[in-house]
């Protein structure tokens, strides 16, 4: 029961922001599988599924007492190949109790072809809706060998995962599925991961050598009243637009190359410790990148009129860099520029209106605020990372309606939606993303963003050409303040 398993039956491409592989339709009881008894192959399979049912569900309850089990049994065929993968998740899912994996892999299956099947320990964390587990560490990998089996309970504690699978020429290749009884463990949306809340940064009025800080760096051609309309035109019309080309070059080239100086910085120098500048976010079951840290999105407090530098002299001149980017992003110029492009309200002091007591204030956190804020992230992307959705019905949305704007810098031309990095947009009631961001170097991205909608970003796999930054910044619509 091998190869001839990938010929019985058809095998669907299954893709989302938790995984990505191939599996065939349900299999237990399925009319395919009973009526080609006839084929050798197809005949081991029918008959390893009423094993299942007759011998090793009477099995499984009496020896681990779970007299919860019902009958329903499933069964399905996944195949991993180069680049699969499934990432961090428990199972709990349709009253299921019991996981299962038959390993029917090619023979010589090892650690470098990726595919293991990665068990994880937790930490408990209390709530006030309950117990909240999040997974930390691997601490058991299992090779998919092949005429193997793995059984384990599915419980607010069974986080696991599929490594990618690195190997061009071999197929993970197995029967799986679960046993059913009782009822989820799952009961509050609460208890649900969240990605890390972006940094606040406060519009600023430019004085002095900022007042061009626009027209220094943006592209000349995106200041344009006639471009600028056509944009809003097509903004307007698709809530959505791609903007190439969006700094000046030599701006451009002299933010990336910051950029890299500064993600290579240890905290020990040659000697190596962790990054300076940049900091792991990770929770396996939720996000997996890197950004820049939140104390260097602001210049450094004064001492004596002479900055406080906690980091080498030859990384000042590109953090000042980096840290002109924060302040373009959150001018009032780029605010501005913004409304010109998307004739969205992001700031209420730009028209008289606002100036009156009754003005609009943003409501966020608790805070009102006359000030227009937006949050900003700068990510930096690479093998292995992603962002990933909860579940569309159990209130991951904002809540409020933003503009949101990705910049992307470093990437390599030659980069993919193969490759991963995409950023999609999804809505609550649509089962397709809606919207989805491939990155290209020096790009802006804007969106609309409505209440209930959400986006992820896209594992990035092996075969990604490089690395790369993202400018993430979420800008607030004052009309729905």
């Amino acid at each position: 029961m091998g190869k001839e398993l990938l010929d019985s039956f058809p095998y669907t491409l299954k893709q989302n922001d938790l995984f990505s592989f191939y599996q065939t339709d349900e299999l237990m009881d399925n009319k395919l599988l009973n009526e080609h008894t006839t084929t050798g192959e197809v005949t081991k399979l029918a008959h390893f599924s009423r094993l299942l049912k007759s011998k090793f569900l009477p099995w499984i309850r009496e020896s681990t007492g779970m007299d919860e089990l019902t009958d329903q049994v499933d069964m399905f065929s996944a195949q991993y190949r180069e680049s699969s993968y499934l990432l961090c998740h428990d199972d709990q899912l349709e009253n299921r109790k019991l996981a299962y994996v038959f390993y029917l892999s090619p023979p010589g299956w090892n650690e470098e072809d990726g595919g293991a099947l990665d068990l994880m320990d937790t930490t408990v964390l209390s709530s006030s809706s309950g117990m909240l587990y999040q997974p930390n560490d691997v601490v058991k990998s299992i090779l998919p060998k092949r005429n193997s089996m793995v059984i384990f309970a599915v419980s607010e504690k069974s986080f696991h995962q599929v490594s990618e699978v690195l190997s061009k020429d071999k197929t993970r290749l197995s029967v799986t599925g679960w046993f059913h009884g009782g009822v989820c463990g799952r009961s509050s949306t609460d208890l649900l991961p969240s990605h890390p809340l972006a940094p606040v940064l406060t519009m600023h009025q430019e004085t002095g050598v900022d007042e061009d800080i626009v027209s220094d760096w943006v592209n000349d051609f995106y200041l344009i009243q006639a471009v600028q309309k056509n944009i809003q035109e097509t903004f307007e019309e698709s809530s959505e637009i791609h903007l190439p080309t969006f700094l000046d070059l030599e701006v451009y080239e002299r933010v990336v190359a910051a950029l890299r100086h500064l993600s290579d910085v240890k905290t020990g120098g040659d000697d190596g410790g962790e990054r300076m500048f940049f900091e792991r976010q990770k929770l396996a079951n939720s996000h997996n990148y890197d950004r820049i840290r939140p104390k260097y999105y602001q210049p450094p407090p004064l001492t004596n009129a002479v900055p406080r530098m906690d980091y080498p002299e030859d990384c000042a001149a590109h953090l000042t860099t980096i840290q002109q980017l924060f302040k373009l992003f959150s001018s009032q110029q780029m605010f501005t520029l913004l409304h010109l492009l998307t004739d969205l309200d992001l700031d209420p002091g730009s028209n008289d209106e606002s100036s009156s007591p009754t003005a609009k204030k943003l409501k966020l956190d608790n805070d009102e605020r006359t000030t227009p804020i937006c949050r900003c992230q700068l990510r930096h992307w690479k093998s292995g990372s992603y962002t990933l959705l909860k579940d569309l019905k159990e209130a991951n949305f904002q809540g409020k309606k933003t503009l949101d704007l990705s910049l992307y810098l470093g990437v390599q031309q030659d980069w993919s939606e193969a490759h991963g990095g995409s950023t999609h947009y999804c809505a609550e009631d649509e089962e397709e993303p809606l919207i989805a961001l491939i990155p290209q170097a020096n790009s802006a991205s804007l969106v609309y963003s409505e209440e209930h909608c959400a986006s992820f970003v896209t594992y990035i796999n092996h075969r990604a050409p490089g690395d790369f930054f993202e400018l993430r910044i979420i800008y607030y619509d004052q009309d729905t303040a």
